[in-house]
């Protein structure tokens, strides 16, 4: 196992939470989008992984 110097912990353990955060406010705001957005989606669905 590779010595891993402090600041790789720091640059992983901001990584993970902002990532996993990125992806809960893109998934919340795909969610709550009202129906003809989610209906134009549902029609595009190219257009879902654009954001």
């Amino acid at each position: 196992m590779p010595q891993m110097f402090p600041t790789q912990w720091i640059a992983l353990a901001l990584f993970f939470p902002g990532m996993v955060l990125v992806l809960t406010v893109k998934m919340n705001y795909f969610f709550s989008q009202p129906t003809p957005a989610t209906h134009s989606l549902i029609t595009n669905p190219t257009h879902t992984w654009t954001w």
